[in-house]
């Protein structure tokens, strides 16, 4: 299992040494960060002006990262505010389905897509309020917002199954967010959701190409170019044996006329009459 939380932009600057403290003390290792969503100077949404900042803080302390945009329809600004960069670094980016606003299954395959591991935020009462007896997601990640008070930055939970309500086809969440408490760090007193995730959603890299594989491509490549290289000059040579056989003063006079494109339709016109 993988501890670790998620904050907002009411959170503020979190830095390397917030991190490397919260990991050292209480075995976090993954933050989730809010790339669109509600802020705290009441526009909503917005995007997180703190979230670059603070996720590269979170990778310079070795941490993994997540992101999170609410409403769903947000995601692309909520990218673009981070830049490729950071993007290409995210584990996931949750889809927030809560406050009315729901998600749509064309937005998970445009993330797919586009290379990013889809995720649903919700909970069941949020769920069955906004998406009613929708089971369409049940292929993506879903973290799951259920809190009890018996858990907290000392006492976490140990199975993701505990508590467990099945909903929306999902057999089982892959991320729980159980409870939000003030933590205290070296940059001062943070409200701090905390989360356990199952040790499946890092990314699996992927393996480093092969050089023979990628020059045989490339060999490939160049070979289908030649091909389409020949053809052209195949069709130019024949329109010149062509053009021998038309008037010469008619050309002279296309071509005082209409330039090249003129002489070139002749002869095209005289090798389909050939075929």
């Amino acid at each position: 299992m993988i501890r670790g939380f998620d904050a907002s932009a009411w959170q503020g600057t979190l830095t390397r040494q917030d991190f490397d403290y919260l990991n050292q003390t209480y075995g976090m290792e993954l933050f989730v960060c809010q790339l669109h969503g509600g802020g705290p100077d009441g526009s909503n949404p917005y995007r997180n002006p703190y979230a670059p900042g603070n996720l590269n803080a979170a990778l310079e302390a070795g941490w993994g990262v997540a992101g999170y945009c609410w409403p769903s329809w947000s995601w692309p600004a909520a990218l673009d505010g981070i830049g490729l960069e950071l993007e290409r670094k995210l584990w996931f980016l949750s889809l927030d389905v809560e406050a009315g606003a729901g998600a749509h299954v064309d937005q998970i395959k445009d993330l797919r897509d586009r290379g990013v591991v889809p995720c649903v935020y919700t909970s069941i009462y949020e769920w069955e309020r906004i998406m009613p007896g929708r089971t369409d997601f049940a292929d993506v990640l879903l973290w799951d917002a259920s809190w009890f008070g018996g858990y907290d930055q000392i006492n976490w939970p140990n199975y993701l199954a505990e508590h467990w309500v099945g909903y929306g086809g999902w057999p089982l969440r892959r991320g729980w967010q159980f409870n939000s408490l003030g933590v205290s760090t070296p940059s001062g007193m943070k409200t701090l959701d905390l989360n356990l995730f199952a040790d499946d959603v890092v990314p699996v890299p992927l393996p480093p190409p092969d050089p023979l594989e990628e020059l045989k491509n490339r060999m490939a490549a160049a070979e289908e170019q030649l091909r389409s290289i020949g053809t052209e000059l195949d069709t130019i040579h024949q329109a010149v044996v062509q053009l021998t056989s038309v008037s010469g003063d008619l050309m002279r006079r296309v071509f005082q006329m209409e330039g090249w494109q003129g002489v070139v339709k002749i002869a095209a016109h005289e090798i389909q009459k050939e075929r």
